[in-house]
């Protein structure tokens, strides 16, 4: 190494001065008589051997990792909000598709807040025994003791969730398109955020009921807990509200509604939901 190759040199020097003192054995020196670059350099030989292989722990660097591959996703599922946006937006009237994308940004910024505050302590905090095993507490607006995941931090772990916390909020929009009113909406996102879809997730990814059955339930991806409870809540959404005015006429049959620019739209909003 670099260091062995300073202490063959400085030997080399040490031979040609007849003025240095005799080795006191074979094989040392007096390092109080050597510069201090031949100790170190004797010092990096000796650590760049196997004797003295440095060891590194690994495990700082892989939590490292974890957490920006996690924080990583859960961006890229925030982003699908765009995607729900432009795919609304495309089967909207013109007149609108301002008030569909607001309602996309707005049930984010709700759904967050109300995830944030409690629906993330309803669906992993606290024991799963008894009433655990349906619902969560404690540990309130993200508080010190709440749960996380493996090596994650419990700040990565609540931005992977409130993702898709919010696309459950979002499918219902689609579905009411057009039928009902700002406020109410915001409402909505929030009681969903807030209650609904938290008590869900417990059941299965907060170590509820269904897991703990003998045969445990598990949801890889949430295509029950994510998309069934938000497909549910449009339905009903939906079926309260009815079709839109002039859908239908008076015999019953449906009308076609005029939407500029709706296909291109739609066809963008469904490759960035992919």
């Amino acid at each position: 190494g670099r260091g062995r190759g300073l202490v063959v040199v400085v030997r080399q020097h040490e031979l040609l001065d007849p003025g240095r003192p005799e080795r006191q054995q074979d094989g040392e020196h007096d390092q109080h008589d050597q510069p201090p670059a031949v100790v170190a350099g004797r010092q990096v030989g000796r650590a760049a051997g196997p004797a003295g292989a440095l060891e590194i722990d690994a495990a700082p660097v892989q939590t490292s990792l974890d957490n920006v591959w996690v924080l990583l996703a859960g961006v890229l599922v925030i982003f699908m909000q765009a995607g729900f946006a432009l795919v609304e937006a495309g089967f909207t009237r013109a007149k609108s598709v301002a008030n569909i994308m607001m309602k996309n940004l707005i049930d984010f910024c709700a759904g967050a807040l109300a995830f944030f505050a409690f629906g993330f302590a309803f669906a992993f905090n606290g024991d799963t025994d008894g009433i655990g095993q349906f619902i969560g507490s404690g540990d309130w607006f993200l508080s010190e003791g709440s749960f996380t995941y493996g090596t994650l931090t419990p700040t990565v772990f609540f931005i992977f969730q409130v993702a898709f916390a919010a696309t459950a909020a979002t499918i219902v929009s689609g579905a009411m398109a057009e039928r009902t009113k700002f406020t109410a909406y915001l409402t909505y996102s929030f009681v969903i955020s807030l209650i609904i879809y938290p008590v869900v997730v417990r059941w299965v990814w907060g170590g509820g009921w269904l897991l703990q059955m003998d045969t445990p339930y598990h949801d890889f991806a949430g295509s029950s807990i994510v998309h069934m409870t938000g497909g549910v809540a449009a339905f009903w959404g939906a079926k309260a509200l009815g079709p839109r005015i002039g859908k239908y006429g008076p015999d019953g049959k449906p009308r076609a509604i005029v939407v500029p620019k709706g296909p291109s739209a739609a066809r963008t909003g469904s490759v960035w939901i992919h």
